[in-house]
């Protein structure tokens, strides 16, 4: 049989190992929770920037693409309008042009005469009538008409013949 051991007491001063431990671990269970939270609220402070900053830029590239929409319409019926008036006037402008000389025409044929020169004014000197104008010739013309061809016929308003060597030149070369 063996030998018993002898059993020796040992004594320590101090705190037993066991309340050591507990403080040990109360303190790294608070680090690693304030640890824990300080991430999580800096993911969240993180997310929330993110997204207000998305929102703000999505709200100014919408206001952005507004205005130029609004200002390129108001451009283009502004130009439209403008372009209308100008158009309008000028389509006016030449009604009442043609009126006008439709007018002068008229009371010129109707009346038969001239309209009077304002004071200050000449009268043209050559102005058709043009009833008179669109007439037929009456036939007493027709006679000098006739006698006028006939002149012109005459040899002394034929062209000069050439010479015989100027043609036999031509027609040699």
């Amino acid at each position: 049989m063996p030998e018993p051991t002898p059993v020796v007491n040992v004594t320590c001063d101090g705190a037993p190992p066991e309340q050591v431990h507990d403080g040990t671990v109360v303190v790294v269970v608070l680090v690693v929770v304030v640890v824990d939270v300080a991430t999580v609220v800096l993911v969240v402070v993180v997310v929330v920037l993110l997204d207000v900053a998305t929102v703000v830029l999505v709200v100014v590239v919408v206001v952005l693409l507004d205005v130029a929409t609004v200002v390129l319409v108001v451009v283009v019926v502004v130009l439209l309008d403008v372009a209308t008036v100008v158009l309008v006037v000028v389509v006016v402008g030449v009604v009442a042009t043609v009126l006008v000389v439709v007018v002068v025409v008229v009371v010129v044929v109707v009346g038969g005469h001239e309209p009077e020169a304002p004071p200050g004014h000449r009268v043209p000197i050559i102005s058709p009538q043009l009833p008179q104008a669109l007439a037929p010739l009456p036939q007493s013309h027709v006679p000098a008409l006739q006698a006028l061809m006939t002149a012109l016929k005459h040899p002394d308003f034929a062209p000069p013949e050439r010479p015989e060597s100027a043609t036999s030149s031509l027609q040699a070369v």
